[in-house]
């Protein structure tokens, strides 16, 4: 018996040591500060890591849990806090670093669904437009922030526009070598390329909005018929003429999903006219927050679906 003992406390002793090391980061205790604030504003869940806070600082605590005003304390490594899950890569140059900032305090987990998931997340502004590029950077935001709440890692990619090369190929080469590098250190997970597309002004009262996959990856098919599915739900009462997802042709698009590690899918958004209304995809208000929840919702049924089949 005790030689089964031996092995299972030395396990829980490993765990113990290893929740209680502090991530190289400390923070000053401003007045009306408590654990759970803090923990909060570094996105680290404090349900799970308020042990760990406390082994690491228990000689600088009053009472065993208070702060000291104007005291450093160190912050306990959390592999999973919204500030290692969620990473905003700028290209080029490849640096990373948090997604969010000041957001961190408001963000909750709901949910571990997502759990061993990791997304990119790309969106394009094809309008070269500041209101358009700003509509799909907070869908993307949006949909990004969502999606880490439910326990996926999610890797957004952005170029710095300034510093590019104009050359539609050379960005989507960067786009490959960003991605492609992230993929292999999160290999045997499930991982997914999601690019968001603004191909018009964002000034009517209705959009387009129309979703993509390469002819060959069934991977990329499946989670473009998953996000149709969801927007057909919430659209039930148009007649979607295009029943099926499509296949994009562009030269970008073809160049992306022939030379990604991860399956890509597209979602184009654009200005609803008299030549593309009701021809294809589906007609939507041009609500950011709605979309990305339609978006996540599509997400999650995808990998729902994927789990059922394994």
């Amino acid at each position: 018996m005790k030689y089964f003992f031996a092995p299972l406390l030395g396990m829980l002793l490993l765990h113990v040591s290893v929740v209680s090391q502090s991530n190289g980061e400390t923070v000053v205790a401003k007045p009306g500060d408590g654990i759970f604030s803090i923990l909060r504003n570094e996105g680290i869940n404090p349900s799970a890591y308020y042990a760990a806070f406390v082994e690491l600082n228990k000689k600088d605590l009053i009472d065993g849990s208070e702060l000291r005003v104007g005291k450093a304390y160190k912050i306990p490594n959390a592999p999973d806090s919204f500030k290692k899950m969620g990473r905003l890569v700028t290209m080029p140059g490849n640096d990373e670093k948090p997604l969010f900032g000041a957001d961190l305090s408001q963000m909750v987990w709901k949910s571990d669904k997502l759990k061993d998931a990791v997304y990119y997340l790309i969106s394009e502004d094809l309008a070269s437009n500041e209101k358009a590029k700003t509509f799909t950077d907070d869908i993307t935001k949006d949909l990004a922030k969502r999606l880490m709440q439910n326990g996926a890692k999610v890797y957004v990619i952005t170029k710095l526009s300034d510093e590019l090369p104009s050359d539609k190929m050379e960005t989507a080469q960067g786009y490959v070598d960003i991605i492609n590098k992230r993929f292999l250190k999160n290999r045997g997970k499930y991982q997914r390329l999601l690019m968001v597309r603004m191909n018009g002004l964002t000034t009517q009262k209705r959009l387009d909005v129309s979703i993509y996959h390469h002819n060959s990856s069934e991977d990329g098919e499946r989670l473009a018929a998953n996000i149709q599915s969801v927007l057909k739900t919430y659209h039930q009462n148009q007649v979607v003429l295009q029943n099926n997802t499509e296949t994009f042709d562009d030269r970008e698009s073809l160049f992306l999903a022939k030379n990604m590690l991860p399956a890509l899918t597209l979602v184009e958004i654009g200005n609803q006219n008299e030549k593309t209304a009701r021809k294809k995809g589906f007609s939507v208000r041009p609500d950011r927050k709605a979309l990305a929840a339609w978006l996540t919702n599509g997400i999650f049924k995808d990998y729902a679906d994927l789990e059922i089949e394994d």
